[in-house]
């Protein structure tokens, strides 16, 4: 039994191992393991990451933000060149010669008092430059000199050279002036007495002053735009050396003068508005109040005219001055023009408002039932409160209290305002504008729900809307 299970056994698997089995036998595939690469997941990953920042960047919205400054006013920065207009006698010279000036720029001169002196032939004149030479100065004189000459140098331009001869001649007047009481008895004495030596006195009490520049007698309706073009003006000192008919000197004789400021249209309705205005003269920080009127010169361009009766012999040897001009009006907030928008608001009388807030009515099977409503009031005016539109519904019924009265709330308000940045969100704030330019508003204080000093504001308000978040 044992051979023969054998040997069945070896039969059977020759007849497996066979040619003919082997070609009709099934095979089967074979299965490899998932094999996972780290590096390239990995890749994919970041590759997405950079594409989504990328397109999330190009899509969302960018914002400027704008900071609230304290409190203030539009005009407060504005300067003008400024022309001055006196009351100027201008006194020619009668005779050729050589002349001499024996009040400084600026002093006081009485009516008789000598001013000037021309010598025709110069030896008294040349007697005087002696005299002054071995004069000794005071403290005082020096000190006054040191300080004009200091002006000199802050104020020198190698455009207008001019300006260091018009110097030399004031300081040389300003010794004259301290020396004439000697001269008096020394050299003039004899002088006088001379046909060729000629003394001019003063024929009306005035500051005096040794310049001329064309705008002596003028007055602002003879203004005209090109009156201010700096390089075409031209100013002469008095000489050494003059003609006869040349300008010897001239006496200012009233204490009134007057600042002509040329202004646009647009500046001439704002200022038009105000009797009276303040200003800052930038040469010496001199503040003061002058009375204002806008005129319309001969060219038909506006000036503005400031009227004064002080300070004027600071300002003798000047014709033009840098002025700021302050406007008594309201001070607020200064924002730009593109920060506004305008939202609508539902408009509630403020009869209805209590304590608590709005009574609310509702009518169920013909009784009537209440219950109070406090949404956030965006802004109030003497008769009515503004209420966001999603803070409560149109058709909500509210009463009066103490009142058979009721308002259906329907009526909505177009408001101006700003949005402000809170956590991210835009927060609409009301604004009141009480003055406006072509580039900034003036929003009232203390205005309910509005912005304050270093509130964060979009600079630029369109496409936004409140509530929005901000990426």
């Amino acid at each position: 039994m044992g051979r023969s299970r054998l040997r069945n056994n070896l039969r059977s698997r020759a007849e497996i191992d066979s040619p003919e089995k082997k070609e009709g036998a099934k095979i089967l595939p074979f299965r490899r393991g998932i094999n996972i690469n780290i590096g390239l997941v990995i890749f994919l990953f970041i590759f997405l990451y950079l594409l989504y920042s990328l397109v999330h960047f190009m899509t969302k919205g960018s914002y400027t933000t704008f900071q609230v400054g304290m409190p203030g006013s539009l005009s407060e920065d504005l300067t003008y060149q400024a022309v001055l207009l006196r009351e100027e006698t201008v006194v020619n010279s009668e005779y050729s010669g050589y002349v001499d000036l024996y009040i400084q720029e600026g002093g006081r001169a009485s009516a008789g008092v000598d001013i000037a002196s021309v010598d025709e032939v110069g030896s008294y004149s040349e007697q005087i430059r002696e005299a002054m030479a071995e004069r000794k100065l005071s403290t005082e004189d020096l000190l006054r000199m040191k300080t004009s000459l200091k002006e000199l140098s802050q104020a020198y331009s190698g455009m207008n050279f001019s300006s260091v001869y018009e110097r030399k001649s004031m300081l040389r007047s300003a010794v004259l002036d301290s020396i004439v009481s000697e001269l008096y008895g020394e050299v003039l004495s004899s002088a006088s007495a001379a046909e060729f030596f000629h003394v001019s006195e003063c024929g009306e009490s005035g500051l005096t002053a040794y310049y001329h520049d064309g705008f002596e007698g003028k007055a602002v309706t003879d203004l005209t735009a090109a009156d201010f073009d700096m390089e075409k003006y031209k100013r002469e000192r008095t000489q050494d050396l003059v003609a006869q008919g040349d300008f010897l000197y001239k006496l200012v004789t009233s204490e009134n003068w007057t600042l002509a400021v040329p202004i646009s249209a647009e500046e001439a309705a704002r200022y038009g508005q105000s009797a009276a205005l303040g200003i800052t003269f930038l040469k010496n920080g001199l503040k003061t109040t002058a009375a204002s009127s806008v005129v319309t010169g001969a060219d038909g361009s506006y000036f503005l005219k400031l009227d004064l009766s002080r300070y004027l012999i600071q300002f003798i040897s000047d014709r033009f001055a840098r002025i700021r001009i302050s406007m008594a009006e309201e001070s607020g907030y200064k924002l730009p023009v593109t920060s506004l928008t305008k939202e609508n608001f539902y408009m509630i009388p403020l009869a209805y408002k209590t304590d608590a807030g709005f009574i609310k009515v509702t009518y169920e099977n013909a009784a009537e039932k209440v219950e109070v409503l406090d949404p956030l009031i965006a802004y109030e005016d003497e008769e009515y409160c503004y209420i966001a539109l999603n803070a409560i519904e149109s058709g909500t019924i509210l009463a009066k209290t103490d009142s058979d009265e009721r308002y259906t709330v329907r009526l909505t308000a177009e408001l101006e305002g700003v949005y402000k940045i809170s956590k991210g969100f835009t927060e609409f704030c009301p604004v009141v504008v009480l003055d406006r330019t072509d580039d900034y508003i003036l929003a009232a204080k203390n205005t309910r729900g509005g912005v304050s000093a270093y509130d964060a504001i979009l600079l630029n308000a369109k496409g936004y809307t409140s509530g929005q978040i901000l990426q």
